[in-house]
């Protein structure tokens, strides 16, 4: 009796230990399961996305074939172009007075040939054979043709005088005379005050002209390029 009694005991035992563990096995089965998913789902996106992000990728390829190259014709080209000046300067009355200062330019050109935009900074100091120091300052607005030919107009500020400071309108004309890779410009301005007397000045000098941004090859003699074979 004690025998079977036992055996029920540990029968039931095992029943109540057996129906507690089933939930858990199949709790554990059914996460193994779910990390087992994870991966496959992922591929499965990754397979589906692929030929949507290959055919973006070509159709931005295909885009960029497709835009048009810069054209050559806008193609600005800049040179670079300072030097020495002296001249003279003349009122109305006859009176000369040196000048003598530097000459700052820039200009801008659709191509080799012209015309060329040009900005122009001139700095000079008049008035030294009389023991005067008149610095002046202008600034021309103008262009050069391809005969060299060059005209511009701009403002002028004069430190000194009877005034002490005098401003006005300066309008030039010139030419540009070419020796190699050097300029000689030549040039007539005329400078107009109000309640001020008008005054004309020549002025002269020379400058050597620098392709700005220009590559290193093209900055070499042509006659090195041929030889290199470059040209």
């Amino acid at each position: 009796m004690r025998t079977r009694a036992m055996v029920e005991l540990v029968a039931r035992f095992l029943g109540h230990a057996a129906a507690r563990a089933v939930p858990m096995v199949l709790v554990t089965v059914r996460l193994f399961l779910a990390l087992g998913a994870v991966p496959a789902l992922t591929m499965a996106q990754s397979a589906e996305e692929s030929p949507a992000t290959e055919s973006k990728a070509t159709e931005e390829r295909t885009t960029a074939e497709e835009r048009p190259a810069l054209d050559p014709g806008e193609r600005v080209l800049k040179y670079d172009l300072s030097g020495p000046r002296l001249g003279a300067t003349f009122t109305p009355y006859g009176d000369a007075t040196t000048q003598f200062g530097w000459h700052f330019e820039s200009q801008a050109s659709p191509g080799r040939s012209g015309p060329w935009f040009i900005v122009e900074r001139v700095f000079l100091v008049g008035g030294v054979e009389s023991n005067r120091f008149v610095p002046s300052g202008t600034l021309i607005f103008g262009m050069r043709l391809p005969s060299s030919f060059e005209f511009g107009v701009g403002p002028s500020v004069t430190v000194g005088g009877y005034r002490g400071l005098n401003s006005g309108i300066v309008g030039a004309i010139g030419h540009s005379f070419r020796a190699g890779g050097i300029r000689i410009p030549v040039n007539v301005a005329y400078a107009a005050q109000r309640g001020g007397e008008g005054r004309w000045s020549l002025v002269t000098g020379w400058a050597i002209r620098d392709q700005v941004g220009q590559p290193p090859e093209e900055r070499e003699w042509p006659s090195e390029r041929r030889r290199r074979g470059t040209i």
